[in-house]
């Protein structure tokens, strides 16, 4: 069992404040909001790649190097993304070609990477990544076959992705910081280890759960960022509970919080706070695809705040689930 979050009582007096559905910018930001899952993880892939490439020179060595030891396997990253912007037929051809493919393994293990001590840890971690790859395409296969669908999730089910999910972000760490890793229970902390806290109840009270799909994505991409702005050693509260008029998803962390003067440009698409900018890098994406999913499904978000104390957003879907604003779903072409 782990050790439930103890809720800062300054945070229990913070009035709840509704944020406001703001459109995205423009069309490059309507369409991060619907892949950029898939996007960041492959951006984080072709990270692995430089970093092994530099390890094994000894030096910065890019892609655009004539020197860079994987440029199939590069090519065939930017080549999904590319895809996304062509539409979903090319999308589908892409990944196609790619799950038929031992380009990536056979152009990796003739590199000589695997001789290098650190090339070798980022070909593995550029492995680890790749299974994340293959998961967050295959959820944006089962969306456009399925839209607005709902589905029953196990809380071990969500357990483990997001398991997955910070095991991966631990191994990258290694390339700015120390690599912190976020435990599920007590005894699995490390020192300066993050400790989640994770509860799913349905609405019959056992641990699963009935709920839009894509909440998979809000929920993965909250609790990534309650990592993000906390420090080393905090806790981090998920719950997610499916009552019998709504769907709750409680996201509460121990980090820096939100200004009062940045209240009314939360959720913003590319927005990201001063304080986030200053300490994380990112792309402010990931509140305002919760904003979306959220209006898309008749629902809202709200969160407490205050600087250096913590933050606690909720995401509330109401019940029987019905999607209610087409303009927000999925924004990539039909056609290719």
């Amino acid at each position: 069992m782990t050790t439930r979050i103890e809720r800062r009582h300054e945070l229990r007096e913070v009035p709840a404040v509704r944020i406001r559905t703001a459109p995205p910018a423009d069309q490059e930001a309507r369409f991060v909001l619907d892949a950029h899952s898939p996007v960041n993880a492959v951006q984080e892939a072709e990270a692995c790649l430089t970093l092994a490439a530099s390890a094994m020179a000894g030096n910065l060595v890019t892609p655009e190097d004539a020197r860079f030891p994987f440029p199939k396997t590069q090519r065939r990253l930017r080549g999904l993304v590319d895809a996304l912007y062509a539409g979903r037929h090319a999308f589908r051809e892409a990944v196609k070609a790619r799950g038929t493919s031992s380009v990536d393994l056979v152009e990796i293990g003739a590199s000589g990477v695997m001789d290098h001590p650190e090339g070798r840890a980022w070909a593995m971690t550029f492995r680890d990544v790749e299974k994340i790859i293959s998961a967050r395409v295959a959820e944006l296969l089962v969306r456009w076959e399925r839209e607005h669908s709902v589905e029953t999730f196990s809380e071990d089910e969500i357990r483990d992705m997001l398991r997955e999910v910070f095991d991966a972000i631990a191994n990258m760490s290694r390339k700015d910081a120390a690599p912190f890793k976020v435990a599920f229970r007590m005894e699995e902390k490390g020192a300066g280890d993050y400790l989640l806290d994770f509860e799913l109840t349905g609405a019959d009270g056992r641990p699963s759960a009935a709920m839009p799909e894509i909440m998979r994505d809000v929920i993965r991409d909250l609790a990534c960022n309650a990592r993000k702005y906390s420090a080393p050693g905090s806790l981090i509260s998920v719950r997610v509970h499916e009552g019998r008029d709504e769907l709750v998803v409680e996201v509460e962390d121990q980090g820096i919080g939100i200004s009062l003067f940045e209240f009314s440009r939360l959720g913003e698409a590319g927005f990201r706070g001063a304080a986030a900018s200053r300490r994380k890098s990112g792309h402010g994406f990931g509140l305002a695809k919760a904003l979306a999913v959220a209006s898309t499904w008749g629902g809202a978000v709200e969160f407490r705040s205050l600087p250096d104390v913590g933050t606690v957003f909720y995401v509330r879907i109401p019940k029987p689930y019905r999607a209610r604003r087409r303009e927000t779903e999925t924004l990539i072409p039909r056609e290719g």
